[in-house]
């Protein structure tokens, strides 16, 4: 077998591959200045899956040759190590760009002839690590303490605020507080389903009403008996609350109508709150546009995708079985198509998604490994609505928010190659937004809707 190791300004990653150069086993992890126990502690947690291996090493990095003439290893440096791969495995390659911790390196590939290597480390320090620490992070990292200031600003500090997430990174730990998910789990997947299928039928609803408010009314009405039957922790109420609902929005309905439909989709608390949105889409709705709002239950379900990639792609260790959380998704989908059936009566109801489905439809656009922002399922979430007919989509992202910008305006090029026909508009939002700058750009979408 054979092991690279390449340790640079700020991070380790270690490769293990087989004689026919596939990939078994792979870590990557920041060493924060201790090289040494990161990289001890790395070894072992792979000698540990692969106790019997007989590797050759090799290192590169820029910190890696002082490691390779201390254990009398190899070296080859890392753009040379790079250019190799890329002619190896991706012919198709022209450039080939690579930003580091204290520099940045380009490729340049044509047919026949060597490389042409350019290296660039006078303005380009310290740019990788900050693209690491800030474009592959949530900005939910960030609403965390900025409600918790807020909070004592207004002086509730004595009030224990509480994170809940998919996953470990964004919890906050409070004496007395141990949810037992088993036993709340189909509860709060029931009142998830419940609410993004009010969500639904309401947006399908309030520009095709019978009479004005109606939709606005229903929504209301249905909310609060909900809320009642989830405090009774009544799962099968809620279901068919969800049927009576449907009935409801289908009858005040017009069903010849069919206006014309935006796509909205973006960064998760810029796209659902309206408050940091402007009212983005209650505007849309007041000048006849219907709004496809994606669903939450898909953000929170694409979880299940990501285990699977993180295995194919040798990111991450997976805690649980493969098997155990594929019938777990099962038995989630089952509960999604159930609510489905019983919102069917109301025409114009977009169904829940299957989030392989769509990690396969986002593939086309972006890697699946990467996980900035909301990662793969905004590309998804353009392509599903794209792939439904939907011809004009509206991204709603925080200003300065690199990593949405990477995975949404960064990928507009790619998109419009699958879908020509496809119109994107790229809203960025913080304190200070014009409202009229806002409402200028979206009726200028509007009125190149194609009327």
């Amino acid at each position: 077998m054979y092991l690279g190791i390449d340790i640079d300004s700020t991070t380790i990653k270690t490769v293990l591959c087989d004689r026919d150069g596939d990939i078994l086993y792979s870590d990557y992890r920041r060493h924060n200045t201790d090289i040494t126990a990161t990289a001890a502690a790395m070894l072992a947690d792979m000698a540990e899956k692969y106790p019997d291996a007989q590797v050759q090493a090799g290192f590169t990095g820029s910190v890696g040759m002082g490691y390779a003439e201390t254990l009398d290893g190899t070296f080859v440096q890392e753009v040379i190590c790079a250019a190799e791969v890329i002619r190896e495995r991706y012919p198709d390659v022209k450039t080939l760009i690579d930003i580091g911790g204290e520099d940045s390196k380009m490729i340049f590939f044509e047919p026949g002839r060597v490389p042409d290597i350019r290296m660039n480390g006078n303005c380009a320090g310290g740019t990788g690590a900050f693209i690491d620490q800030t474009g592959g992070q949530c900005r939910a990292t960030n609403y965390f303490a900025l409600i918790q200031n807020a909070m004592c600003a207004e002086g509730f500090s004595d009030i224990p605020l509480i994170s809940i997430s998919k996953n470990s990174e964004l919890t906050a730990n409070q004496p007395g507080f141990n949810p037992d998910w088993k036993h709340n789990l189909r509860l709060t997947l029931y009142t998830v389903l419940y609410a993004d299928c009010l969500s639904k039928l309401y947006h399908t609803a309030v520009t095709r009403e019978k009479q004005e408010g109606k939709a606005a009314s229903l929504r209301h009405k249905y909310t609060e008996m909900g809320k009642a039957l989830i405090l009774r922790r009544d799962c099968r109420g809620l279901k068919d609350l969800t049927g009576q609902a449907a009935n409801e929005f289908a009858a005040a309905i017009r069903a010849e109508l069919h206006p014309r439909i935006i796509g909205i989709v973006g960064e998760i608390y810029v796209k659902y709150n309206s408050f940091s949105n402007k009212d983005v889409v209650r505007w849309l709705n007041s000048h006849g546009i219907e709004t496809a709002v994606p669903s939450v239950y898909n953000f929170f379900i694409s979880a299940f995708a990501n285990r699977h990639i993180n295995k194919r792609e040798h990111i991450k260790k997976l805690q649980a079985p493969l098997w155990a959380t594929d019938a777990l998704y099962l038995w989630m989908r089952r509960c999604a198509r159930a609510f489905d059936r019983a919102c069917s009566p109301c025409p114009g109801y977009r169904p829940f998604s299957d989030v392989f489905e769509d990690a396969a439809k986002a593939s086309r656009i972006v890697s699946l490994a990467g996980d900035f922002g909301e990662g793969w399922s905004l590309p998804a979430e353009i392509a599903g609505l794209a792939e439904e007919g939907i011809q004009k989509v509206v991204s709603l992202q925080p200003f300065g928010c690199i990593a949405n910008h990477i995975i949404s305006k960064g990928v507009e090029k790619r998109i419009k190659e699958l879908y020509p026909g496809l119109s994107l508009l790229f809203l960025d939002f913080d304190s200070n937004t014009s409202e009229a700058n806002i409402y200028n750009r979206l009726q200028f979408m509007i009125q190149n809707d194609g009327q």
